[in-house]
């Protein structure tokens, strides 16, 4: 969203190549974020388990992880798109394997569904 709304617009203002760099440093700064919640999540996941919090506390757990790995993997698909694209203009059409896109919403709905079961985790969850 940051991106679309401010940081995209003035890159696009800016030129050519200085929309590619800051499209690189700014996806480094996501790869970033996405690594820091997975491993704060795994800390969190252990320190939990750790206090026995039943079974209840566990399925959601493990559909939450589930639907994360998912959406990250969506994410990532969806970010290869445009790599994707530019291969299909170097190669032709014909050489490069033709895959159809995710959804945008798809991902937003599996990241609301992953908070909503964050809220869910720390109702029934250990103290």
């Amino acid at each position: 969203m940051f991106y679309l709304v401010a940081v995209g617009p003035v890159a696009n203002a800016l030129g050519e190549e200085a929309r590619r760099g800051i499209e690189r440093r700014f996806r480094d700064l996501v790869q970033l974020s996405i690594v820091t919640l997975l491993v704060t999540g795994a800390i969190i996941t252990f320190d939990r388990l750790q206090l026995e919090p039943g079974p209840a506390y566990a399925i959601t757990l493990g559909i939450k992880v589930a639907l994360a790995i998912w959406m990250f993997l969506l994410a990532q698909d969806l970010a290869n798109r445009g790599r994707r694209r530019l291969i299909e203009r170097r190669l032709g059409a014909a050489a490069a394997p033709h895959r159809k896109g995710v959804p945008g919403w798809l991902i937003l709905a599996l990241g609301m569904a992953v908070l909503l079961l964050s809220d869910v985790l720390k109702t029934i969850g250990p103290a």
